[in-house]
């Protein structure tokens, strides 16, 4: 999957699959829109149809665009709409088989036993699915899988439990304060400075794992989609609008459109999908592609079409993902917790609020000790504390030698950079890795 983009100045029309394509174009217009500098720095990606430069537009979706060449003019027109779906009158244990069997069939269609797929396995529900169901076609298949992350955390302890219920090689990657930081500044160019260096996991270890295997199944928006991840902060059954938008995206929803007919549907989810997805989760994906091809199940039209098709309350807490992979999976599900809640999909208990008060001091004490949490399995806030990973950003995010300076007042060093080095119960990892992405792609841009 590649991202498509098109580009309109004094005269000249073109498109390539990276903005980088279009940037070896010697009269381009590099002009940054401000507005994509706001929004990356707020949220951390870029939303509608806008990239770094206010004359490079990405191609909406569902999309064919045609130029008029004797006219000089370009339209836009869609060859699918949200409302092409329609409401189903599915029970909710009609629904589940019906899921459970177009997954399997969504898997299917994207494995081949005879050729070179692993999976990217973690602790949590979507990759696990995607290795359930090829176990499922295929029981006796030896492949690769492999999980990153720090030595000791829950996504590898859980993975390892995983495997062993298979006939899988495995491998683990390891996260250290020394190796995360440099490969991940060619990754910034890869992806067109619109995926943020802190949300590269895995890109680290590329070269190994494109020796093991030339595709990945991967889960991308598995939870999104199957398991309803974004239903906690959007209202049930309805359109999208600005309102409803508002806590994904801020002063920046007008950015997204929501208005536009193609979202013509009583969900809010598709517009999420079509930004924070499109924009963001996507990126990781691009990461990838560098050296791995990437497939995805969970993106599989009958899917997709399947889920927006059921009432939202379906999906609220997980209820319909859990109960089919309970269902149809119970060997890697049924007794095998979940990262995130630490119990088995679809198994409720709720942490009392004196338990999540601890747990979440438990947090602060190990990090100001400098202690690893086996929850996450990466550790920023500490990793930029290191004296060498310190060192390089201090020189980078000199003001009067940046590319920032030229778009921002902010000072990266003084503003992100000092404080957090200074406060041991300060995190600003997230500021401090947003805006290392930014002057470190505006450097390539400008061949510095």
């Amino acid at each position: 999957m590649r991202m498509l983009y098109w580009y309109w100045h004094q005269g000249q029309f073109a498109w390539a699959s990276e903005v980088k394509g279009i940037l070896a174009l010697n009269d381009i217009d590099k002009t940054i829109d401000p507005t994509s500098f706001d929004c990356f720095m707020d949220l951390g990606y870029l939303l509608g149809e806008h990239t770094w430069f206010e004359q490079i537009k990405l191609i909406k979706p569902a999309t064919i665009l045609t130029f008029d060449i004797k006219n000089q003019t370009i339209q836009q027109h869609y060859y699918w709409k949200w409302s092409e779906i329609k409401p189903s009158n599915m029970t909710f244990d009609q629904a589940v088989d019906e899921l459970g069997h177009r997954f399997i069939k969504a898997v299917a269609r994207r494995f081949d036993p005879t050729d070179n797929i692993g999976i990217a396995l973690s602790g949590g529900l979507d990759s696990r699915a995607i290795f359930a169901a090829v176990n499922h076609l295929y029981p006796d298949h030896k492949g690769y899988a492999y999980t990153f992350g720090i030595e000791g955390c829950d996504d590898i302890q859980i993975a390892k439990q995983v495997i062993a219920r298979s006939n899988w090689d495995y491998q683990e990657f390891h996260f250290t304060s020394g190796n995360w930081f440099t490969p991940r500044i060619e990754k910034i160019w890869n992806t067109d400075g619109m995926l943020r260096m802190m949300d590269m996991h895995g890109g680290d270890f590329l070269d190994t794992i494109a020796e093991k295997m030339v595709i990945n199944l991967n889960g991308y928006s598995g939870d999104a989609i199957i398991g309803g991840g974004f239903l906690g902060r959007i209202p049930l059954n309805v359109r999208a609008n600005n309102t409803n938008l508002k806590s994904f995206f801020k002063q920046y929803v007008d950015l997204v459109n929501a208005s536009d007919d193609f979202y013509e549907i009583q969900r809010v989810e598709p517009i999420l999908q079509m930004n924070r997805v499109r924009r963001f989760t996507a990126m990781g994906t691009v990461n990838g592609l560098i050296k791995v091809e990437q497939r995805k199940p969970f993106f599989d039209n009958d899917v997709v079409e399947l889920i927006f098709s059921l009432p939202d309350e379906y999906r609220m807490n997980n209820k319909l993902y859990s109960a089919m992979l309970q269902k149809f999976f119970p060997k890697y599900f049924k007794d095998i917790p979940w990262q995130k809640t630490g119990k088995p999909a679809g198994v409720v208990g709720k942490t009392s609020i004196p338990k999540r008060a601890f747990n979440k001091g438990m947090r602060i004490l190990k990090s100001v000790l400098g202690l690893k949490s086996t929850k996450g399995y990466t550790d920023y806030n500490a990793w930029i504390r290191s004296p060498e990973i310190a060192a390089q950003l201090k020189v980078l995010f000199e003001r009067e030698n940046s590319e920032y300076q030229n778009i921002t007042d902010k000072d990266f060093l003084n503003d992100y950079l000092q404080p957090h080095l200074n406060n041991k119960l300060l995190d600003k990892s997230n500021q401090i890795l947003r805006a290392a992405t930014v002057e470190l792609y505006l450097r390539k841009v400008n061949k510095k």
